[in-house]
Parts: C-alpha cells; structure tokens; sequence
C-alpha cells in the first residue's frame, strides 16, 4: 500500500512541476517524507535510510551528470536536508520554471522569483570573492547591487532582504562555506564554484527542498 501511495505522490509531485503548482510539489514532497517515517517505523528501519529512499524516489527521473569539478556542491544538494521534526518555516524550497526561465525561492511566509539571467549574475559576482576572507551578504549587497538592479525590478530594500536569503540557500548548497571558527554572518566562497555547474544542476533537479 505505501509504495502505491509512493508512486501517487510520485506523480503528483512531477505533474505539480511542470504545471508550475509549487505548493502543491511542496505538500508531496512532504507527504512522502511522511510516509517514508511511518514505513520506518513500523518495518524498524531507521527514519533515515527510509527518507533517502524518498529523495531517491524523487529524482527517479532525472538525468544527473556528476563531474568531479563540483562534486561537493552536488553532495550537499542531493542528500536530504530536512530533518524529521524540522519546522515547515524553517526550510528553504527552490523551484525552477523553465518555460520562463525564472527561479523561485520560497522560505515561508517570504517568496521571491528572479530570472535566470539574475541568478547567474549573482553567482558569477560570488566567484570574484574566491581566495579572499570572509564577507557578508551586507557587504555583498554593498558592492555588487549596482550590477545587480537592471536585471530585477525589486526596490533596494527588498533586494538587499532577498541577497540576505540567497546566502543561506548558497550556504545550504556549498556554494558558500563558513570560516573556523564561525564569524557572526560570514562566509567564504567555496573555492570550487562554477557558476554555471550550479545553473545546471538546478536546471536539471527543477525542485529543490533544503
């Protein structure tokens, strides 16, 4: 019975992507997790290997080509991130709508969406920071939103709110990486981002849950 419903999920979740229905992908996503803990605890399996079956189940039907250039970041994107008792508002979901090529972010109760041209603004500024110590998304904000405004009609103020939320989903795909020991706000940038690889990854996952 679980794996029928498994596979209803399934499909829900994909019609839910292309249809461009994301709360409704989000709803199946966590559905599935769900379903996965109930499985494990009634055939004693552990919640984990039971929720990797279902982040397995979920990219059953892409295609992802793994290089070894950026093989951190693509760990850090398919392994589940969200635990069992995480609170809704606590994660980050990234959808990618193809047609328009436009990229969402959701962290409830904040939205925002940016084309594709943005994003790869965004990360080609985050790659001139290799090698260097660590900075905020305040002095990101400060120094790139020039180059930044004429691809987003956001105001300044929502802008530099948004930049703030890029960097934790930045952080939760390697892209960026925190200093030893931690500094309040502060990251540095993996030294093996390739903003393009990031762009592609995303591309081909079209629903990301961090």
């Amino acid at each position: 019975m679980s794996s029928q419903l498994q596979g209803k999920l399934q499909d829900i979740l994909q019609a839910s992507i292309q249809s461009h229905e994301f709360d409704k992908a989000e709803q199946a996503v966590m559905y599935m997790k769900q379903l996965a803990e109930i499985e494990a605890f009634v055939t004693g399996d552990s919640i984990q290997t039971s929720v990797n079956k279902v982040s397995a189940a979920v990219q059953e039907n892409r295609d992802i080509a793994v290089q070894e250039g950026f093989s951190s970041f693509r760990q850090a994107a398919s392994e589940p991130a969200v635990l069992a008792n995480q609170r809704k508002q606590d994660t980050l979901m990234l959808y990618y709508m193809a047609d328009e090529k436009v990229l969402k972010f959701k962290k409830t109760p904040q939205t925002y969406a940016v084309s594709l041209d943005f994003f790869r603004e965004f990360l080609r500024y985050l790659e001139l920071w290799k090698g260097k110590e660590p900075f905020s998304s305040k002095t990101y904000y400060e120094t790139f939103a020039g180059e930044l405004k004429p691809f987003t009609t956001y105001q300044s103020s929502t802008l530099r709110q948004f930049i703030t939320l890029l960097f934790r989903y930045c952080y939760k795909l390697n892209v960026l990486e925190k200093p030893t020991p931690p500094q309040r706000s502060r990251y540095y940038v993996n030294s093996e981002l390739e903003a393009e690889e990031v762009i592609k990854y995303i591309a081909e996952q079209k629903i990301l849950q961090l």
